[in-house]
């Protein structure tokens, strides 16, 4: 027998295939982890023209200090006061009735040291480097929740529906084309009635710009594939990093309780998941509405549930007898 010289190589011709596979495998397999957050429209980049010069009764000035203590143009006031007192500037209507800025359907004192009219009413909130995020959404919600108070007076006087109903029936996914469409322009309508203005700082422009040059040689270049295996592993790392297992298919709806208080887990394979709520839409029919017990991946009875935790626990030896409250 002949001895050979050197390893044999490693035919890495499949290589492609096989990320390939992998790469399937985790996108049928996993889901992309979602953070839950508190959802807030931020003010457009302005291009326009340089800023209007506003004047002060047009302006309410909120600001949040690092004792999370409110002040309105420079006044201390409890948090309940704050709506109702950005209620009566936005729909003051200060301005006399024969000028362009009169509003016709202000319902406020029209107190000629407030703002003119809702157009021209700026709310501008700032906070300090210390203030906690808590003070500032809730400052924030109750900023919000005066314009949306007048919104709905006014959606109702027009169109019989409140405003923030008509925002939950265009964003309703079941609604038709024609019925979004409608919508559409009455949300428009109100909206621009009570307008949320941001105070502008300051307009950037760039000046720069830069040209590219396409050389064409009369036909279309080949499509290189020496680098498709490269590719793909880097597609399958990120599945790899950002999925996690599809361990189980809610069924129920899932409600999160207000926490006072965050606690990290630090090994997630050892929680058992009790779920408890009404059945989502597409299993209303079969089960009804009535508040279910998902086990896994099925409906259970009470007494289901005892066996049920004895078993996973059986099957992690490590599991903690914690139990975290996770029902809302």
């Amino acid at each position: 027998m002949k001895n050979r010289k050197g390893a044999p190589g490693v035919n890495a011709g499949s290589m492609a295939d096989i990320a390939f596979l992998l790469l399937i495998f985790f996108l049928v397999t996993t889901s992309i982890e979602t953070e839950q957050g508190i959802e807030r429209m931020l003010p457009r980049t302005d291009t326009s023209p340089p800023p209007l010069t506003y004047h002060d009764r047009n302006i309410l000035l909120v600001n949040v200090n690092q004792n999370n203590e409110i002040m309105v143009d420079e006044k201390k006031i409890d948090l309940k006061e704050l709506r109702e007192l950005t209620i009566a500037f936005l729909d003051n209507g200060g301005a006399l009735s024969d000028t362009e800025s009169y509003c016709d359907y202000c319902q406020g004192e029209r107190s000629s040291t407030s703002s003119d009219n809702p157009v021209k009413a700026i709310v501008s909130l700032s906070t300090d480097r210390e203030t906690s995020y808590a003070s500032y959404i809730t400052v924030q919600n109750e900023l919000v929740g005066a314009y949306n108070a007048l919104r709905n007076r006014e959606a109702l006087r027009l169109y019989g529906m409140k405003y923030t109903q008509m925002e939950s029936q265009y964003l309703d996914s079941r609604s038709t084309m024609a019925d979004r469409a409608t919508l559409k322009v009455k949300i428009k309508s109100i909206q621009e009635l009570f307008p949320k203005k941001y105070p502008k700082l300051k307009s950037i422009k760039h000046s720069t710009m830069i040209k590219f040059k396409i050389k064409s040689n009369g036909g279309i270049p080949p499509v290189s594939t020496a680098s498709l295996p490269d590719i793909v592993f880097m597609l399958l790392f990120f599945f790899m990093s950002v999925t996690v297992m599809k361990d189980t298919t809610l069924k129920v709806e899932n409600t999160l309780p207000n926490a006072s208080e965050i606690k990290k887990m630090e090994k997630k394979d050892r929680i058992i998941y009790i779920h408890v709520g009404k059945p989502i839409g597409k299993y209303e029919k079969l089960f009804g509405k009535e508040p279910k017990i998902q086990l896994n991946d099925k409906y259970a009875n009470v007494e289901d549930v005892g066996p049920y935790v004895l078993a996973e626990i059986a099957k992690r030896p490590e599991t903690s007898a914690q139990v975290h409250d996770h029902i809302p």
